[in-house]
C-alpha cells in the first residue's frame, strides 16, 4: 500500500507581506500536520546518500514520490549479485540510488519510507 497521506513534509515559505491573509494561510498549513513550516528558520536541504538494502522491502513509495529520477528498483539474487529487477534470478527487489546528483534535498522519499531505510546528508561545502 502506498502512503497517500504523508505528514510533516518540509516546507519553506516566502511571504512577501505579513497581512492577515498571509498569516492565516501559513498557520493553516502548519496546523494541518501535512507541512513542517520552517517559520523563518534556516532550512538545510539533505540529499539522498544511500538506501539500506537489507531493510528495504522494494515497495516503490520513494520512487513514486520522487520525480527527479534519483532512485531505481533493482533485483538481488540469492548470491547477492545485482540484476535487473524483473530478471527471473532476482530473489528480492530493493531500491538503489541511481542519480544522486538529481536530488533536490526535499527528503520526500524518506518521509514516505515505512522502513526508514533512506539516508540523507547535507551537501558538503
Amino acid at each position: 500500500a502506498i502512503n497517500s497521506d504523508p505528514k510533516s513534509l518540509p516546507t519553506a515559505l516566502h511571504a512577501a507581506d505579513s497581512s492577515p491573509f498571509a498569516r492565516t494561510l501559513v498557520s493553516a498549513m502548519a496546523n494541518s500536520g501535512y507541512f513542517d513550516v520552517t517559520r523563518g528558520a534556516a532550512w538545510t536541504p539533505k540529499f539522498v546518500e544511500s538506501v539500506d538494502q537489507k531493510m528495504c522491502i522494494g515497495c516503490g513509495r520513494c520512487f513514486k514520490v520522487c520525480g527527479r529520477d534519483v532512485l531505481e528498483l533493482i533485483g538481488i539474487t540469492e548470491d547477492g549479485d545485482i540484476v535487473d529487477a524483473f530478471d527471473d534470478e532476482a530473489e528480492k527487489k530493493v531500491m538503489s540510488v541511481k542519480n544522486a546528483g538529481n536530488c533536490i534535498g526535499c527528503e520526500s522519499c524518506g518521509k514516505v519510507c515505512s522502513k526508514s531505510c533512506i539516508t540523507h546528508l547535507p551537501q558538503a561545502a
